[in-house]
């Protein structure tokens, strides 16, 4: 298919969109009344994922990443306070500039990979400028060229992968699968992925965590789009209170009933933690601000913090 007609296919399927909301609606009241007779787990375990990458990966803009440096230096010391484990996707291409800090990070914490250089495993989302798509064989090359990388950091060999905008097809997840990956965390949630744990032939599957419910957005008191909310560093750091234990009952709840273990999984980035990105800084203290929220998120539920491939085990 021409990019054009996989752009195209992809925007009808977006479950977001207005043709597809009456069919949405229904299947929000159905959900919304199971949840709501559905057991409330007391215990939940919670991975604070991070994609070290370029900054703003979005924007695709070279070598430019200064707050990987800080980043690293810096999250070592919240996982101490917070006493857990976290899971770093490092994009290939920064494994050798920022080794010594990733081996410090290494034996407390899970090292995958994010991509060579935050390039497209899957297919175009229909609304992104990135559309560039490089053939099978080259993706290959890829992964090769990011074990050398890690190999030369001395980091051992990656076997978990988080593909940039969280995009990848089943050719991709059978070339991660022969290339001995155990775990994939790249299930596009903000299209109303399910929040469980799933497997691809011996990938274990965890996507990044979103309420199955999906909101409304009105315009005139009409439904015009219908979000999934994800569990990334906006939603955690600055819902209320109320709103973000809504939306972590929902997600933990859902899990529980359809027999899941119940986790959180939530999407970060190292520009999203340092000023030196003033795009996307904060009126607070991220690390402690984060601290506060697994602390608050400690009185609600019993929790335990731990790396993604932690959570299969």
């Amino acid at each position: 298919m021409t990019p054009f007609v996989d752009r195209y296919l992809d925007m009808v399927r977006d479950q977001r969109l207005p043709h597809l909301i009456p069919l949405t609606l229904v299947k929000r009241q159905l959900l919304l009344r199971a949840l709501a007779n559905a057991p409330k787990p007391t215990s939940i375990a919670v991975s604070l994922t991070i994609d070290v990458e370029t900054d703003d990966g979005h924007a695709y803009n070279g070598y430019n990443a200064p707050s990987v440096a800080p980043f690293l230096e810096h999250i070592g010391q919240l996982a101490d306070q917070v006493n857990g484990g976290f899971t770093l996707f490092v994009q290939g291409d920064l494994a050798v500039p920022y080794a010594e800090p990733l081996r410090q990070l290494a034996p407390n914490h899970e090292i995958g990979l994010h991509g060579w250089h935050h390039e497209l495993w899957g297919k175009p989302i229909w609304y992104s400028k990135i559309t560039e798509q490089i053939p099978l064989d080259e993706k290959a090359r890829r992964l090769q060229l990011a074990f050398d990388a890690f190999a030369t950091a001395g980091l051992a060999r990656p076997t978990s992968f988080r593909a940039p905008w969280l995009r990848i097809d089943d050719n991709v997840l059978h070339l991660l699968d022969q290339q001995g990956f155990v775990l994939d965390s790249s299930v596009f949630v903000a299209r109303g992925a399910k929040p469980v744990i799933q497997q691809f032939g011996h990938l274990t599957r965890i996507p990044v965590s979103a309420s199955p419910v999906p909101r409304l957005v009105r315009r005139s008191g009409i439904p015009v789009f219908t979000p999934y909310i994800a569990l990334n560093m906006p939603t955690f750091l600055t819902a209320s209170d109320e709103n973000l234990l809504t939306l972590v009952g929902e997600i933990v709840t859902y899990q529980a009933s359809v027999g899941c273990p119940p986790h959180l999984v939530i999407l970060s980035h190292p520009w999203e933690y340092e000023p030196v990105a003033p795009r996307f800084a904060y009126q607070f203290d991220v690390y402690q601000r984060l601290a506060e929220r697994f602390d608050w998120l400690a009185t609600h539920y019993k929790t335990m913090l731990l790396p993604l491939s932690k959570l299969v085990v």
